[in-house]
């Protein structure tokens, strides 16, 4: 970590405080810095014309020396020693990002986020443009390099020639090949003029001018999707169809171009022939803008500048073939009337120039350090360099291209001299590229120099076999795609040597993907994939369980077996049950399956479909058993009663508002939500996450409790009521059935809810547990409600008794008849009728015998039996006196 910045030396070099103390020391040595820099003019400048300012600065407190590495692989090469070894030969390095992530992930940089926050005056960080500030100096989120230069290509033609011959900004690769051939070996002013002018020297700039035409095809749905490579899995995005039609381009402008472009550099050819007039088109860096009102210059007043040309044709990543650009396949295109869309992908070519601070040097000289390069990278000061006086010799400008918002404004460089109107397109261009949400930035991940390099190399070579004719035009297609493949598989094969490096830290998708914010870690989530089928077929043997009793109970509503279980509470019962089996699907959904959007729904209806299920199910049982208990409570004080469907459909009522009321305000005020919440990693070094259901606020903890609380009493009081009329003897047995389908749902609570807790942080485990119980509640039911009925409706009629009451009309008081078994016990004859407290010792729990039609009605005594004079009305009960050694039974009509 960074040293505190306000822990150091009184005797320490100052930052951008300014001068030292009066008292110090005069003999007092200045700190010694040393900075490695590639060898190249431009480059070195910009370090050592504000180092030289800083000495001033502070006084002499700080020596600043600058150590040159040959080339640009040679300093990546330093830093990763550095990171590796520890032994650090060099203080910080001045480097463009490419090596960024190598050195984040390695160590070899300091994070100098604790610097740029206390020096924040100074930094103002949020000054520097976004798209740099995003892609340039940052790796997750941590600054590593402090810019002194902001790289972007930039399109500069000769105003005055298109004017003259009447031709447009070219906004397409398409139309810049038109306009370089429309003016190639055209005489203006006396000047034979070229066409195009790039630089296509082997090892200079071909890469980037390469990356440029690529991207603008291969880049369509932002920079985290990347341009050479897709950030998903390290598939170059370098198809045949896409490098063939960059290398086509590139021929073209070629044929239109300046003569010299293989054998001169980037300053050379780009640079001074449109400097003196001969060039009418080019793609490069800002330093054109800056140089074309330096002295010598003929292009003041006649420059234009513009973004770079984008494409019509873009890469669909899905079929690896070139296709017409539209919204939905390329959402950041600019729209034209005359062309439609083209995709626009403004290229931070390079990325950039910034410095960085060796993460092994001393606390000291990296407190200096970021000193230094905060107060050279200040607006005050860069803007010295950056904004220079338009007069000034070009060998007196560092190159230093704009970074920050401030150094846009318009007015200051008119201030310096500059035409108002370049000044404004040069600021419109930069500002377009930069804060471009598809911006094409550089790799920066580890080899990112070879994959350039290899692309330098194939583009060049093929390009040169051109040039001196050494392929035929019939063969060129061909030898394109066949560019195209040897790219990929020199890419691929720089790829797989490196991951397969002992001492290669992570992968390069890793750091590819961790460098443009998609990075999402390995590690084990816990996804239901593997047991949601087991769900889903519980599940389905519920739902098919529910509709089979419903249609059976539809099938038989006119027999008796279905008549005196009262059909409305039968089919409660199936609506319940089948309501309740849908929660296992919600229950299985996570983000395997579903988006964010849709497992928060799928979170809030798990108890929406459960409560309601049960509540509808269990009231219905619920309804049943308290209606047994009426009846049995009137018998036994020898009273007359009648209980109504509506009598014992309040218990349904108050359980199902309660329960829809509570659940109501649950979702309107802190619904759950779907999150993933991470537990540590697992014994192979895998992070590891599970999928949770969860609300923000103590609302949801209450409302759980009161469904559950509501849901449970319920069930309380019905197992009571079930075990009171246990040995009642009810039409089918029903008291029973209802009794043990009762316990059963409260056995699976008992059981299910304690394992849920243990289980809570393993979702795997959790939704087996879940699905088993919700199982468990609506097979029961099922089961012990609907297959007696079900066995018993097949029964042949000489195994049981039938009873037929025929009831007659109002002046016909309502008798009844009974037919005898044909049994050998003897008849049971009616005896006085006594209050049921009178009987016998031996009398045993009545039993109740229970008809349909909202009334009870004898179905079965306990004897072979001949009854008669029976109550007169419906609802009445008597006790009946049984022979010698016979238990009486209690007769409810």
């Amino acid at each position: 970590c960074p040293p505190c910045p306000q822990c150091r030396p009184e005797t320490e070099g100052g930052g951008g405080g300014g001068g030292g103390d009066d008292n110090e020391d005069e003999d007092e040595q200045p700190l010694v810095l040393q900075i490695l820099v590639v060898d190249s003019i431009g480059i070195i400048n910009m370090v050592e014309w504000n180092a030289r300012d800083y000495e001033a600065h502070v006084g002499g407190r700080v020596k600043i020396v600058i150590q040159r590495a040959p080339t640009m692989p040679a300093l990546f090469a330093e830093v990763e020693n550095d990171a590796r070894t520890g032994a650090s030969l060099f203080d910080a390095y001045f480097t463009n990002p490419t090596i960024l992530g190598t050195a984040a992930i390695g160590g070899g940089f300091a994070d100098l986020t604790a610097y740029v926050k206390q020096q924040s005056q100074v930094a103002d960080w949020t000054d520097v443009l976004l798209g740099l500030r995003t892609h340039v100096t940052s790796f997750e989120d941590k600054i590593y390099i402090i810019l002194l230069d902001g790289d972007t290509h930039t399109l500069f033609y000769r105003r005055d020639v298109l004017e003259h011959f009447g031709l447009n900004v070219p906004r397409t690769w398409e139309e810049y090949t038109q306009v370089a051939k429309a003016v190639h070996g055209q005489v203006f002013e006396g000047q034979e003029l070229y066409g195009s002018c790039v630089s296509r020297k082997a090892g200079d700039h071909a890469m980037y001018w390469a990356h440029l035409l690529l991207s603008s095809m291969a880049q369509t749905q932002g920079t985290a999707t990347g341009s050479l490579f897709d950030t998903a899995d390290m598939t170059p995005l370098t198809t045949g169809p896409v490098v063939a039609e960059m290398l086509r381009w590139h021929e073209l402008h070629n044929a239109y171009g300046a003569p010299d472009e293989f054998f001169e550099e980037v300053n050379y050819v780009n640079n001074v022939h449109m400097n003196e007039g001969r060039c009418v088109l080019t793609y490069m860096w800002g330093d054109l803008f800056r140089r074309s009102n330096a002295q010598g210059s003929i292009l003041h007043h006649k420059l234009g500048i513009a973004p770079t040309p984008g494409s019509e044709m873009v890469l669909n990543r899905q079929t690896g073939q070139l296709e017409r650009c539209t919204r939905e396949l390329c959402p950041y295109a600019v729209y034209y009337d005359d062309i439609g869309f083209v995709n626009s992908a403004p290229y931070a070519a390079n990325g950039g120039w910034g410095a960085a601070i060796s993460a092994n040097t001393s606390p000291q000289k990296q407190k200096a350090l970021a000193d230094f390069f905060l107060w050279a990278s200040s607006r005050e000061q860069s803007e010295k360099y950056v904004i220079p006086n338009s007069t000034l010799p070009w060998y007196e400008i560092n190159g230093q291209d704009p970074w920050r918002k401030s150094h846009l404004d318009v007015d200051k460089w008119v201030a310096q001299g500059f035409d108002r109107e370049l000044s404004k397109q040069y600021v419109e261009s930069i500002l377009t590229n930069l804060v471009s949400k598809n911006v094409v930035v550089e790799a920066r991940f580890p080899q990112a120099g070879k994959i350039m390099s290899v692309l330098d190399k194939e583009v060049h070579d093929y390009l040169f076999r051109v040039y001196e004719g050494k392929i035929a035009e019939e063969d060129k297609p061909k030898e394109r795609l066949r560019t195209a493949q040897r790219l990929r598989d020199s890419w691929n094969q720089i790829i797989k040597e490196y991951n397969s490096r002992g001492d290669a830290l992570v992968s390069i998708l890793e750091i590819y993907q961790r460098l443009r914010g998609v990075y999402v870690p390995n590690e084990q989530k816990n996804h239901l994939d593997k047991v949601r089928p087991v769900g889903l077929v519980l599940m389905a043997i519920i739902v098919l369980a529910s509709m089979g009793s419903c249609t059976w109970m539809i099938m038989k509503r006119k027999r008796s077996v279905v008549t005196v279980s009262q059909p409305l509470f039968l089919g409660l019962i199936c609506l319940g049950t089948l309501v309740m089996g849908l929660t296992i699907y919600v229950m299985g959904v996570d983000d395997s399956v579903a988006s964010q959007k849709r497992c928060n729904r799928a979170c809030m209806a798990t108890p929406w479909l459960f409560a309601i299920g049960f509540s509808v199910c269990f009231s219905a049982l619920f309804s049943k058993i308290w209606r047994i208990q009426i009846l049995m409570k009137s018998a036994m004080r020898f009273r007359r009663v009648t209980v109504t469907v509506k009598d014992v459909i309040l218990p349904f009522t108050i359980l199902l508002t309660l329960n829809v009321a509570f659940l109501l305000m649950w979702t309107l005020v802190d619904p759950l939500v779907w999150v993933r919440i991470r537990k540590g990693r697992t014994e192979t070094g895998e992070r590891e996450s599970y999928g949770h259901c969860q609300s923000s606020s103590t609302t949801a903890r209450v409302m759980v409790g009161l469904v559950g609380g509501v849901n449970l009493v319920a069930l309380g009081l019905a197992n009571i009521q079930a075990y009171l009329t246990r040995n009642l003897s009810v039409a089918y047995d029903e008291s029973k059935y209802i009794g043990l389908a009762m316990a059963s749902i409260l056995q699976a609570f008992l059981i299910g809810l304690p394992l849920l807790f243990l289980v809570d942080d393993n979702p795997i485990a959790r939704y087996v547990v879940r699905s088993i119980l919700v199982f468990v509640v609506c097979m029961s039911v099922l089961g012990f409600v609907f297959v007696p009925k079900m066995l018993a409706s097949k029964e042949a009629t000489d195994t049981r008794f039938s009873t037929h009451f025929n009831t007659s009309n109002a002046n016909n008081r309502g008798s009844a008849s009974f037919l005898q078994n044909h049994g050998n016990e003897g008849s049971l004859q009616v005896g006085s009728l006594k209050p049921v407290s009178e009987l016998s010792e031996e009398m045993s729990t009545p039993k109740l015998a229970k008809g349909g039609d909202d009334t009870a009605s004898l179905v079965r005594l306990g004897a072979s039996s001949n009854v008669a004079n029976l109550p007169e009305h419906p609802g009445e009960e008597m006790a009946v006196e049984s022979p010698p050694n016979k238990k009486p039974t209690l007769v409810v009509c």
